[in-house]
């Protein structure tokens, strides 16, 4: 599924992908040495990233009336991860690391050149009500770099980051 709102008919500024499970638990960094060991990470993080790429690929075809084209400049990625209701929350840094095989695949899928264009990320963790949790990934053009660079194109005084 993908809902996107565009400046014009052939940019789309914002895309959104909704992927029907959540992260299974042996992505999780603290896992990876309990319940089959880096075997089971390593298909789970392939699983993920075939079905990232998968529903990407038809959230791009979906929307007929915009060209199917990557960001070229710099995305915003907001998440929105619902675990199944069996399922206890995780920490904010074990929610991260879990989502990059979902990145992977909507770089495969064609939604940006190289995920090297993500400048942010917010995550956000509730409760499904779907047995499998799902993942909403929401992808922007732009972001808060972007800003700063507009206002230092302006003159305007801009502190360092660090």
């Amino acid at each position: 599924m993908v809902h996107g709102s565009g400046a014009d008919a052939t940019h789309l500024r914002s895309r959104t992908v909704v992927i029907p499970k959540a992260p299974p638990s042996s992505l999780l960094p603290n896992r990876s040495q309990r319940r089959g060991g880096w075997h089971a990470r390593v298909a789970a993080a392939r699983e993920m990233r075939e079905m990232s790429n998968h529903y990407a690929r038809q959230a791009l075809f979906e929307d007929r009336d915009q060209d199917i084209v990557p960001y070229k400049g710099r995305v915003v990625v907001d998440v929105s991860i619902g675990w199944p209701p069996r399922r206890k929350t995780v920490d904010f840094d074990a929610a991260v690391s879990c989502l990059k095989p979902l990145l992977d695949g909507l770089t495969d899928a064609g939604w940006w050149m190289d995920d090297r264009q993500v400048v942010g990320m917010s995550v956000r963790q509730a409760r499904s009500l779907t047995v499998t949790g799902h993942v909403a990934i929401t992808v922007r053009e732009g972001g808060d770099i972007d800003a700063r660079e507009e206002d230092a194109e302006e003159g305007k005084d801009v502190p360092e980051l660090r």
